[in-house]
């Protein structure tokens, strides 16, 4: 261990270069788009849309009724809002019994589930 910290301490300019060369990478990588979950790209595109969604959400229904489930048409595309049953939308409004889904899965209410309202919505990705 000692003999590795002697061959940095003697190449410091060396590693200067190369850590300098890493972090340009990575803030190069960090600003080019991308459709990966894991880059900081996409997730800040991801965080604008679904800032702009939950923020049209409260306009247009402030607080759904307990059991609504909500249908949703031309969201923007790879922005992970509607993973599943729509979690987002149970935090935002503190309601467990929320749910959320595309539009293009819409089934009428199964006879054993709790009643509620369907609320549909269309969010152009030019209107977020």
């Amino acid at each position: 261990m000692a003999r590795g910290r002697s061959i940095l301490a003697r190449r410091t300019g060396t590693a200067t270069v190369l850590v300098g060369a890493l972090a340009a990478l990575g803030a190069g990588r960090a600003a080019t788009p991308s459709q990966d979950w894991g880059e900081a790209a996409y997730q800040r595109r991801a965080g604008a849309f679904v800032a702009q969604i939950r923020s049209r959400m409260f306009a247009l229904a402030p607080k759904p009724e307990p059991h609504s489930r909500l249908w949703f048409v031309r969201l923007p595309n790879n922005v992970g809002f509607l993973a599943g049953t729509g979690p987002a939308v149970r935090v935002w409004y503190g309601d467990p019994t929320l749910q959320a889904g595309y539009y293009s899965a819409f089934q009428p209410r199964a006879a054993n589930e709790p009643p509620g309202p369907d609320r549909f919505f269309r969010m152009d990705e030019g209107e977020c």
